[in-house]
C-alpha cells in the first residue's frame, strides 16, 4: 500500500497529485491519499483537486494511516511530530534540500509519502498525462470568459505573477522576486517579442503593482486580472496558463500555470533563486529563463 499526503494551497496539492499519477504508473496499484489534516488547515482553500480538475481520490482508512504514519489530523501537531521525533521506516520524507531521492519511484513496499514533492523529476516521464489531467472542468463566465476569448486569439500576452501577502513576512521567501526582478523580465521579454504586447497582471497585491509594475508596461496594453478571489482563484492558474508566455513568481502555483502552457514556442521567465533555504535542486525547467 501506498499513501501519499495531501496538504497545502492548489499548486502544492497538483505537485503531491502528480507523485501519486507517477507511483500508480511506476507500481501499477492504486496509490491513497491522506486529506485529513485539512479539517485543522484553514491558511488557503481547502482541497481543491477534485473541485477544479477531473480528479478522484482514493481516501486511506484510518486503520492504515496508523499502520503507516504517526496519524493526526492536526497540521501544527504533524509539524511537532516532524520536528522532534524520527520517521518511521514506514514514511518517506521529501529531503529538506528537495533532492531528487530515486527510491521513491523503485522501493515497491508500504510506504507513506510526506512532502510537497517539488521536484518535477518525480513526474517527467509522465507529463502528458498529468497535463491530460490537469485540464480545468469547470465552465467560466462573465469577465473570465471574455478574457479567455481573448487570450485564445492572441499572439502577444505575457502573464506576469507577483506574489507579495505571506510571502513579504516568509523566511523561506522574503527579499526574493522583488522589483529588480520583474524590471529584468520585462526587459528580456520585450526584446523576444516584436509588435505590441498585452501584459495581464495577476497578484495578491494590486495596489502595489499598479504602483511600481505600471510604469514598466507603458506604450503596451495593461490588464490587472484583480476579480478572482476565494474560491474562485484558482482561474488565475488558468487564465495565466492560456497566456501565449510567462513571467512568474517563486509560487508553485504560477509554476503550473507556466508548466501547463501548451503554446509551442512560448517563454517563461521565472527567478534564478527560488528559496532563501539551501536547496540541491532545481526547481524552474531547464528551457525556462532565468534572472
Amino acid at each position: 500500500m501506498k499513501i501519499v499526503n495531501i496538504i497545502g494551497g492548489l499548486g502544492n496539492q497538483m505537485f503531491q497529485y502528480a507523485l501519486v499519477v507517477a507511483l500508480h504508473n511506476k507500481f501499477q496499484e492504486r496509490v491513497y491519499v491522506d486529506t485529513t489534516m485539512f479539517d485543522t488547515y484553514k491558511v488557503h482553500n481547502g482541497l481543491e483537486l477534485t473541485r477544479i480538475f477531473d480528479v478522484t481520490l482514493f481516501p486511506a482508512s484510518k486503520s492504515d494511516l496508523r499502520r503507516l504514519t504517526r496519524f493526526t489530523k492536526h497540521f501544527k501537531l504533524r509539524r511537532a511530530y516532524r520536528k522532534f521525533l524520527p520517521p518511521k521506516k514506514t514514511e518517506c520524507l521529501e529531503a529538506k534540500d528537495y533532492t531528487y531521492n530515486e527510491s521513491v519511484l523503485t522501493d515497491d513496499s508500504d510506504r507513506y509519502y510526506d512532502g510537497y514533492w517539488q521536484n518535477w523529476q518525480y513526474f517527467e516521464r509522465y507529463a502528458d498525462q498529468i497535463r491530460a489531467i490537469y485540464r480545468f472542468k469547470l465552465p467560466l463566465s462573465g469577465q473570465n470568459q471574455i478574457l479567455l476569448a481573448k487570450l485564445q486569439n492572441s499572439t502577444n500576452s505575457v502573464s506576469i505573477h507577483i506574489r507579495r501577502g505571506d510571502y513579504l513576512k516568509a523566511k523561506n521567501y522574503a527579499g526574493l522576486c522583488g522589483l529588480e526582478y520583474y524590471v529584468n523580465a520585462i526587459t528580456y521579454i520585450r526584446t523576444r517579442l516584436n509588435g505590441k504586447i498585452h501584459f495581464l497582471v495577476f497578484s495578491d497585491d494590486m495596489d502595489w503593482c499598479k504602483q511600481y509594475i505600471s510604469p514598466l508596461l507603458k506604450n503596451d496594453q495593461q490588464t490587472y486580472v484583480d476579480w478572482n478571489r476565494g474560491a474562485n482563484s484558482y482561474i488565475d492558474m488558468q487564465l495565466m496558463s492560456e497566456c501565449c508566455h510567462n513571467i512568474i513568481a517563486n509560487s508553485s502555483f504560477s509554476w503550473w500555470a507556466a508548466w501547463l502552457n501548451a503554446h509551442d514556442d512560448k517563454i517563461v521567465v521565472a527567478p534564478q533563486k527560488w528559496t532563501n533555504t539551501k536547496i540541491n535542486c532545481r526547481f524552474q525547467m531547464p528551457e525556462w529563463i532565468l534572472f
